[in-house]
């Protein structure tokens, strides 16, 4: 297995290079972090010596102990063995895709409206509709009440008889987000939204790189 030493190694011609990079765990994050982290994860395969490089990002605004790219795209396995540490090509191989695709496509990813594209894109399994706790906590955070209500509605409906629901998650959005949302409460919806993001921010260790920003439920009527 390799380790997050080994990882920074790799990386750190990138780390040097460009000051919108920061370094955590086996991450390279994009700097500023803000309603989304984006970035490349560094994470072991199979064997001793073996990394799987993937950039992505996902958003913040829930619950998180830990970070990971729910929106992510595989670098290419090509040569076969590249991604082994001791392939001799192996940190050149990963700092031209970082630079001439990855980089470039998640400094693109600016701004939130951007984020929601990228999940929407060909290269993606699934969008951030597909998801149904994300889909709850997206609308809200968009402004679209409604559609978040309704979102919370067939969840409930999946399920009516238990009394606590099967995901974490969803019982966070039941006790917290949910009374705001009937009530059509938007400066309460937000700031469920931003405790959430700030205890995620601190959880990941991203304080350092974060620069809170209101949602667009915030700055739409």
């Amino acid at each position: 297995m390799t380790t997050a030493s080994q990882m920074k190694k790799i990386a750190e011609p990138l780390l040097q290079k460009y000051p919108d990079l920061a370094w955590i765990g086996r991450t390279i994050i994009l700097k500023p972090v803000t309603h989304i982290a984006r970035g490349i994860i560094m994470d072991s395969s199979a064997g001793k010596t073996g990394f799987n490089p993937r950039w992505g990002a996902t958003y913040l605004f829930r619950e998180r102990t830990s970070l990971s790219f729910h929106w992510n795209i595989q670098f290419p396995y090509r040569p076969i063995g590249i991604w082994e540490i001791d392939h001799p090509d192996h940190q050149s191989a990963f700092i031209e895709i970082a630079e001439s695709e990855a980089l470039p496509r998640l400094r693109e990813m600016n701004e939130f409206e951007s984020f929601l594209n990228f999940t929407e894109c060909s290269e993606i399994n699934y969008s951030w509709t597909a998801l149904p706790l994300a889909r709850v906590i997206i609308q809200a955070a968009l402004g679209k009440i409604s559609e978040a209500q309704k979102s919370v509605e067939v969840l409930r409906e999946a399920n009516p008889t238990a009394a606590v629901q099967p995901y974490p998650l969803f019982n966070d959005i039941l006790e917290h987000l949910w009374p705001a949302l009937i009530k059509n409460d938007r400066p309460a919806i937000a700031q469920v939204l931003h405790h959430w993001e700030q205890k995620t921010v601190t959880a990941c260790k991203l304080t350092p790189y974060w620069q809170p920003t209101p949602f667009p439920i915030e700055e739409t009527a």
